[in-house]
């Protein structure tokens, strides 16, 4: 019997090795890493899938959690899963002005999970750039000096936090084709598109989520569009609180392109000239009777100098292109008027 117990406690040790080891890298195991060079040697590693950063005396610890300090980006090519070994969460900070992650597959596809991992700028850098066809799910990102994800290609967040960073929450400067799911982007500021901005020959689709108290300076608190030449699907979604000069929940500027907005709340969002709650110039917009509209607010007096550019109730949306007559665009104590303004 003693014989038993002594070869199950030698299996049992051998396999605990086995599973906790950084050193063992065998094709589809987790690994624990205990400091950054380990961390970084396993996320180079394109068979290991899963990185477990556990409680180490090499890290900083608080009441906010335990802290890895970068001193340069992780790279990362690969499907990669990151996880704090418990409940407490793992705080990564960056040690100067660089960006916590570079995302770049080698194949046609990536997914990157976070499970309890912070990512926190410190007011330096930070954030995470990325390019491909890239699904991003469960990342906090917070505190970076400018963007908290620069993107183009195929991009699908989902079930994240984005807030409190000196750019855009996420940008898309041409040719993304970004999908927001599930998520809150917040407290977020910049020249343009405080939560999300993206430009030429880009596509948003937002699904379930809260662009709430981001600011610009110039255009869209909450979202910049600004000639994506394609189509913006607004869904289900909560734009409150953003701030700007022009179109303190959305700013768009983009001919010939189409915005559709379905059972949304646009609320309490702020410009300090047009639009407080949608600045629209010279695209399609599309407004559900499901959508909310309220104590948008605009402080600019509009003056009339197009004739075809038309400022009804400027509280709440500023359009181009108004279409006759108005009274039947007139809906929830806000007027519409578009190059083909609906509201079904």
């Amino acid at each position: 019997m003693k014989k038993i117990i002594c070869m199950l406690l030698f299996f049992s040790i051998i396999f605990s090795i086995n599973i906790t080891t950084f050193a063992d890298e065998s094709e589809g195991q987790a690994v624990i890493v205990t400091n950054e060079e380990e961390l970084k040697e396993a996320v180079a590693d394109e068979n290991m899938p899963t990185i477990i950063i556990g409680a180490s005396n090499s890290f900083s610890k608080d009441s906010a959690g335990t802290t890895i300090v970068l001193s340069e980006p992780m790279i990362v090519t690969h499907d990669l899963t990151m996880r704090a070994a418990d409940d407490n969460p793992i705080i990564i900070k960056v040690a100067g002005q660089f960006q916590h992650m570079m995302i770049y597959p080698e194949w046609d596809y990536n997914t990157v999970d976070f499970e309890n991992i912070i990512l926190d700028g410190a007011g330096m850098g930070g954030g995470i750039q990325c390019s491909g066809n890239i699904t991003i799910n469960n990342a906090i990102i917070q505190n970076c000096a400018n963007v908290g994800i620069q993107c183009s290609g195929n991009i699908t967040v989902n079930e994240s936090t984005i807030s409190k960073n000196g750019g855009s929450g996420i940008n898309g400067s041409s040719m993304v084709n970004l999908t927001v799911k599930n998520s809150i982007i917040s407290d977020n500021k910049s020249y343009s598109g405080g939560g999300i901005s993206l430009s030429y020959f880009s596509k948003l689709t937002l699904n379930n989520s809260i662009i709430a108290d981001n600011t610009a300076d110039y255009g869209g608190g909450g979202i910049y569009l600004y000639y994506t030449n394609s189509t913006a699907e607004i869904n289900d979604s909560i734009i409150s609180g953003n701030t700007a000069e022009f179109g303190g929940g959305i700013y768009g500027y983009m001919p010939e392109d189409r915005v559709s907005i379905t059972g949304c709340s646009i609320k309490n969002n702020a410009a300090n000239i047009y639009g407080g709650g949608i600045f629209s110039y010279e695209y399609d917009l599309t407004v559900d009777k499901t959508s909310i509209f309220s104590q948008n607010k605009a402080s600019g007096e509009y003056y009339l100098t197009n004739p075809d550019f038309i400022a009804l109730h400027n509280e709440n949306i500023l359009t181009s292109h108004f279409s006759e007559p108005f009274t039947e665009y007139a809906y929830n104590n806000y007027d519409i008027g578009s190059h083909f303004m609906s509201i079904w």
